[in-house]
């Protein structure tokens, strides 16, 4: 049991006993939950002289009946009043917690209490109760609440659990009986009581509070690190503040101007980093707040070392976790398990753009270096350089990828480079790389991997590359598309050079993928309605080697490998089942679009017809183009800065 000092505060109005705990730091406890405070008041608390009744003023018209032996003590009415009161003020303002100064904020609290109402008929006892809780001291919420019976005695227990979605440090509970007659007798006989006990038995009033510790205020520019009211971040140091405070790690913060974070640099993440260097697994606790970017950009994040693990602006983000609507401009970032928003990502990442670089040992990519959740609507621009497992959204997916593209020169020294991941094992969809990727052997154009699982459902549709795909090894693997295909590809297209580095070369290469296991026993790749650019490519067969010991081998059912002209003809796709814009019998998806005789199929979102002038590709001719040109001029020594007016 935690005993508490009480101190009594002056009263509201007659009949009412305030009572405000004087909470401190070293009335906390610890568990694996966190800090809690827990107040009980017990048998051997309750008597007229005790601590907490030592200040009762006789206007609160609130007693102790004190008992000596197996009979029950209780709180109760005092005799001849019509109404008594009890309060209690749970107040958390004052205390700081660590060296970090900690705000201590409810997070939820339990309480137990009861009621006992009695009539025995001499005085016609005719009287309510209640118990409640509240946090503005007026408002209160029903907790236990009871009437005086027509005879004998009933008991009326009350419990409560309660949770908050903001930053609470205060709340108030309230004992309040009422005489309903009345009339000048008031209560009679101590027949409404409050927190019966017996003899040295459990107590009934109990209260126990989880706390919540955030940043002391003033650590951000706003906000309570809540759903309708996050922390706002406007400035480097604001950002550079949330790495000191682990407690705020699970809070909802948003970006609220661009932040260039050129005076900071990092060994580790910068939020929820890894502890431990070279360990396997994320040793640290992870982020599983939310963090909105709402469209703003954080530019120039340096962090990370040769021995880092988990390294991006998060370490690792955890399956509650969500990042959104963020830019990234310049990320340098270093180490195994490595990318610009993330080491690992368990959680969720949408609408959020990168530039930069990420190299490292290996399981590297712009977004992300692993992935086991949704990565939706992102797009990647820059180099990543490893020994293996290296994409240009992701190292290594067991999540689901769509929508998202690349953009840039990704490169695996040994093995297992993609446009969009190093390996994949579950699923990507709508997504398409524009890019350079080499390895020593298994590299695509999607993916260098797409892997085979037993118990998640791999599969890549709707997807297409247009890349310069490159294999060094003597024997090494690569294709237009993936590296090696063991699983489903539907509704794909591959326009990829594929180059082979080594004048010996004893591999596997491919327009589409570099090998699959079609002609084995029991195979598991799978192909609907793919296609592959062999006057591109520079090679006839979609599959370098299909398996079976058979070499060379046909490609297999589901994949054609056709000549430039073809591939841009509408009629040719949708005579296959791709839904396009302006026709409804493959789908009212309109997941793709063309220009005729003119371009590959491209989605329906992209700008495949750019007006002129239009030097960022966002398909508008406006202002920032203009500022982009005048950028370069600059840059290049066309004009200078005494021309400007």
């Amino acid at each position: 049991m935690k005993k508490t000092s009480i101190v009594t505060a002056a009263l509201f109005l007659a009949g009412t006993l305030t009572a405000g705990l004087n909470i401190t730091l070293s009335d906390l406890q610890t568990d694996s939950m966190g800090y809690y405070y827990e107040y009980e008041l017990t048998y051997a608390d309750m008597y007229n002289t005790s601590q907490f009744f030592s200040d009762l003023d006789s206007s609160s018209n609130i007693s102790v009946y004190t008992a000596t032996s197996k009979y029950p003590r209780y709180i109760y009415a005092d005799t001849g009043t019509n109404a008594a009161q009890l309060e209690y003020t749970f107040d958390f303002s004052n205390i700081t917690i660590g060296s970090e100064n900690y705000r201590a904020g409810i997070k939820s609290f339990d309480i137990r209490d009861s009621l006992t109402m009695s009539n025995n008929g001499v005085g016609t006892e005719e009287s309510t109760a209640f118990t409640g809780w509240s946090i503005n001291g007026y408002n209160y919420n029903t907790i236990a609440q009871g009437a005086t019976p027509s005879h004998g005695t009933e008991t009326f227990p009350g419990t409560t659990s309660v949770g908050f979605g903001g930053f609470i440090q205060k709340f108030y509970y309230k004992v309040e009986f009422t005489n309903s007659k009345g009339d000048f007798n008031g209560f009679d006989q101590q027949l409404n009581q409050w927190n019966s006990q017996t003899f040295l038995t459990d107590d009934w009033f109990k209260v126990t509070v989880r706390l919540d510790l955030t940043a002391p205020e003033g650590t951000y520019d706003g906000g309570s690190g809540f759903y309708a009211d996050p922390y706002q971040i406007a400035t480097p140091q604001q950002l550079d503040a949330i790495r000191y405070y682990p407690q705020d790690w699970d809070k909802y913060f948003v970006l609220t101007a661009d932040i260039d974070m050129s005076g900071y640099s990092y060994d580790t993440a910068l939020i929820a980093y890894d502890t431990v260097s070279g360990n396997s697994g994320f040793d640290g606790e992870q982020f599983t707040g939310n963090f909105n970017g709402d469209g703003h950009t954080i530019s120039n994040l340096n962090l990370g070392s040769d021995n880092a693990s988990f390294a991006g602006l998060f370490g690792e983000v955890y399956s509650s976790g969500e990042i959104s609507n963020l830019n990234l401009e310049n990320a340098r970032i270093k180490g195994k398990y490595a990318g610009c928003v993330t080491g690992s990502n368990l959680g969720s990442i949408s609408n959020c753009k990168v530039n930069g670089s990420v190299c490292g040992a290996n399981t590297i990519g712009l977004i992300t270096g692993y992935n086991d959740g949704p990565i939706e609507d992102c797009s990647a621009e820059g180099t990543c350089t490893a020994k293996s497992t290296v994409g240009g959204i992701c190292g290594v997916n067991w999540g689901w990828i769509r929508r998202c593209s690349s953009k840039g020169s990704f490169t695996a020294l040994v093995t297992g480079c993609g446009g969009i991941c190093g390996s994949n094992s579950m699923l990507l969809e709508n997504c398409r790389a524009n890019a350079n990727v080499s390895a020593g052997t298994y590299a695509g154009g999607i993916a260098g991997f797409n892997s085979y699982s037993n118990f998640r459902n791999t599969e890549i549709n709707n997807c297409y590359s247009n890349c310069r795909v490159v294999v060094s090894d003597n024997d090494g693997v690569a294709g237009g598309f993936t590296g090696q295909n063991v699983s489903t590809v539907i509704n794909c297209y591959s326009a990829s050079e594929v180059c082979v580095l080594s004048d010996s070369f004893t591999g596997f290469i491919g327009s589409f993928a570099g090998r699959d296991d079609s002609n084995e026993t029991e195979p598991t790749a799978s192909y609907t309605a793919c296609f592959c650019d062999w006057q591109v490519a520079g090679l006839t067969d979609a599959v370098g080697d299909s398996g079976g010991g058979v070499f060379p081998d046909p490609d297999p059912f589901g994949i054609v490998s056709m000549n430039t002209t073809t591939l841009k003809a509408k009629v040719f796709y949708t005579s296959n089942g791709w839904d396009f814009v302006g026709e409804s019998v493959n789908g009212d998806e309109d997941i793709w679009n063309i220009i005729e005789n003119e371009t590959y199929p491209r989605f329906a979102d992209e700008c495949i017809a750019p007006p002129a002038g239009d030097i960022n590709g966002d398909c508008v001719y406006d202002m920032l183009d203009m500022a982009q040109t005048a950028s370069g001029w600059l840059d290049c020594g066309m004009i200078t800065q005494n021309m400007c007016p």
